[in-house]
């Protein structure tokens, strides 16, 4: 069982109906002690999403590293560094 999760999400995927960001992180969050620390976001079908928006709701650094891929990705390393050396 894992101390913490990267929630990767999808808005308007093409094959599934994506159930939202919020019930995502319920139902992660609702397997102790997981704790969802970063989101990374896939934008491909929906551009006009904006990461800083979404940040700025769920509170958790947000990236989208298909777009941003070596600072989105670095900023996802330095959360896990992050949180794995608060929590030793």
């Amino acid at each position: 069982m894992p101390d913490a999760v990267v929630l990767c999400h999808r808005p308007n995927h093409p094959f599934r109906e994506p159930i939202g960001i919020q019930s995502e992180l319920k139902a992660i969050e609702s397997v102790e002690p997981t704790k969802v620390i970063a989101l990374s976001i896939n934008r491909r079908n929906a551009k006009d999403e904006s990461l800083e928006d979404i940040e700025n709701e769920f509170n958790l650094p947000t990236v989208d590293i298909h777009t941003d891929s070596n600072g989105g990705l670095l900023r996802l390393i330095n959360t896990v560094l992050e949180y794995v050396g608060d929590n030793k």
